[in-house]
């Protein structure tokens, strides 16, 4: 039985979402986002016979089953054959922006698969006339690393073996896993010879090999033709990318309601088209291959997916996201509303790197190969891109936590194409410091959240461990970025490492704060003595830890902070945001946690100082 949960006061909108909340008897209460559609009777494809809840006769109400069809490489090929022919011949910015001398420094040969075998090939014994020739990609999840068959080169430490010249002599099937095997028969299958995996062209027992090979991911995954993406076995590392399907068909079933829609102040009936727009949310976006921190870049980078899920097959490119059950969108199974955060989910990725490459087209050739128009930026720009994909990467899973900067490195370089004159300083932007430097945790919700200053500095996100981070953008009520309180002054690097931001210098305005005796109203004061009142009233602070916070209640409810941006919001009232710092030494201070505070009397009049930031 189904209720609705949400009403449709929003259904005047364009392709409005309703939540429906599911109960049955063979399952716990589940919840169901739908978009709404008016429907045109002429060109219906919706069947006419439903019943009362609006079930077609032929899907009757039944648990998912595991008895359907299994996806065979056979049946699947068609309509994978499809999508590549139609992307290769008519998705231009699925072609551009490929470096056709990159190839990666090692790949796997899939040339005598027919015999049973696969191979190790160095980039320099691939031979080529002019270019290199294209190769696949995958993305996977390890599982347990003892039964994941992994490229050695010998190390005493480690206490492994180089099996090297075994791996280049030829590689049994029956040595790999299934989600291997069958990756490597696909890209044979599909009439194509190399194929990029992680585990079998990087030396697992090399930290320098590893260092080189992790830098390269932009390219490696930028440049392969296709990326596979092994949905199905992240559930279960003993499966491979085909079988059985969990398939619940009532899904698959766009049905018809009468709704009313407010129109000149008066309600009409009409038909309406409902479908279910949460089958790519929750077969990819939920699944835990995209739990892994790896693949947040993986996916971003790579032009072209196939996602190979336990229900069926989807197509992620720069132009168009597809499902096997509706392959060419003709049930528009894959349609949503741009506004809305499934369309966010499925797209967002895709249309900002399609965004980089036309913009980076657009300066190397004058003009865009649509007409000579210069690009604009719609919803979302590629700065509030980065921010979404920094919340969702920092809720991800890493093995390695010394990893949080290096798997995200190949994502900052694309975006350095679209922002040339910024600088990239451990997961924030010098042009967006204002706005990146007040993220927040959610420690504030009891979320186990600790600092790590061994993999970043205290004002990075990447600092933490646990938890997730939230970069909200600084909006002021008419449109545009809030105003900077801060001037970026220098940033000094690791000096075994000219890439990695120790310390920034920046010139800020400083604050003391301090709660007031029974409220929950604070004060700001010009000066440590707290002998001139510059403010006060209600704030909002989050402190970056759990022990942070507990810190705070021992210390009176009282620190200093400094003015990060602020901006107007109508009706004489500010918005300002401030970053919650401690005193370390000279003028050297740590990141704590982020205050924000509206309301009228704000002031800004303070002298600005130079302070360091560690």
């Amino acid at each position: 039985m189904f209720n609705t949960v949400s009403d449709f006061k929003d259904l005047s909108k364009s392709n409005p979402v309703v939540c429906f909340k599911g109960e049955c008897s063979w399952a716990s209460p589940f919840y169901i986002r739908v978009s709404v559609k008016r429907q045109d009777s002429a060109s219906s494809n919706v069947a006419d016979t439903i019943d009362a809840l609006g079930q077609h006769p032929a899907s009757p109400s039944q648990p998912p089953t595991t008895d359907a069809p299994a996806t065979s490489p056979d049946e699947s090929l068609d309509k994978l054959r499809i999508w590549l022919n139609n992307c290769t011949n008519d998705h231009k910015y699925c072609l551009q922006s490929i470096n056709p001398v990159f190839f990666p420094t090692r790949v796997i040969d899939t040339q005598n698969i027919e015999n049973g075998i696969i191979s190790l090939r160095e980039k320099t014994h691939i031979c080529t006339e002019k270019n290199f020739p294209p190769y696949w990609t995958l993305s996977h999840r390890w599982g347990d690393p003892a039964k994941v068959l992994q490229l050695c080169k010998g190390n005493t430490k480690t206490g492994t073996v180089s099996n090297e010249e075994h791996f280049r002599n030829g590689i049994g099937l029956d040595e790999i896993s299934p989600t291997f095997r069958d990756a490597v028969q696909l890209v044979h299958k599909m009439g194509y010879r190399y194929i990029w995996i992680d585990s079998l062209c990087i030396f697992q027992d090399s930290p320098s090999d590893w260092e080189v090979e992790a830098a390269l991911m932009n390219d490696v995954y930028g440049n392969s033709f296709c990326n596979i993406s092994a949905i199905r076995s992240s559930y279960d590392a003993s499966l491979g990318l085909f079988g059985p399907r969990i398939v619940d068909p009532r899904t698959f079933q766009p049905f018809s309601v009468d709704a009313e829609f407010p129109v000149d102040g008066n309600r009409r009936r009409e038909k309406c088209r409902i479908s279910y727009n949460s089958l790519f949310t929750n077969d990819v976006n939920n699944s835990p291959l995209s739990s892994r921190g790896w693949v947040v870049q993986e996916r971003f980078l790579a032009r072209r997916i196939i996602h190979f899920t336990r229900t069926q097959l989807y197509w992620e490119c720069l132009e168009f996201t597809r499902c096997e059950e509706d392959p060419e969108n003709e049930r528009g199974l894959m349609e949503t509303n741009d506004q809305t955060k499934e369309y966010r989910e499925m797209r967002e990725y895709k249309a900002t790197l399609r965004k980089i490459i036309r913009e980076v087209d657009f300066k190397e050739f004058g003009a865009s190969r649509e007409g000579g128009t210069p690009f604009r930026i719609p919803w979302p720009t590629p700065r509030e891109c980065w921010r979404l994909m920094v919340q969702t990467y920092s809720g991800c899973d890493l093995t390695q936590r010394g990893d949080i900067l290096i798997a995200i490195l190949g994502v900052a370089k694309r975006f350095e194409e679209f922002y040339p004159n910024d600088k990239y300083m451990v997961g924030l932007w010098k042009e967006a410091l204002h706005t990146d430097l007040t993220w927040e945790s959610n420690a504030f919700e009891g979320a186990p959240v600790k600092r790590d200053t061994s993999l970043a500095p205290s004002w990075s996100w990447a600092s933490l461990i646990g938890g997730r981070i939230t970069v909200q953008a600084a909006r002021q009520v008419y449109g545009g970025e809030a105003a900077s309180s801060i001037e970026f002054v220098e940033a000094r690097a690791d000096p075994g490492h000219n890439d990695k931001i120790l310390e920034i210098d920046i010139k800020a305005t400083l604050y003391f704060f301090q709660r007031r005796e029974s409220t929950e109203e604070y004060d700001f004061f010009a000066v440590e003595s707290m002998s001139r009142h510059a403010f006060g009233g209600n704030v909002d602070i989050k402190f970056d830890t759990g022990e942070i916070i507990m810190q705070h209640k021992q210390n009176g409810y009282k620190g200093i902070c400094i003015s990060a941006h602020s901006g107007y919001q109508g009706q004489g009232r500010f918005h300002a945001v401030f970053l919650i710092i401690e005193h370390v030494s000279g003028s050297m201070y740590r990141r704590i946690g982020k205050l924000s505070r509206s309301g009228t009397g704000w002031s800004t009049g303070n002298d600005k100082v130079l302070i360091t930031l560690v």
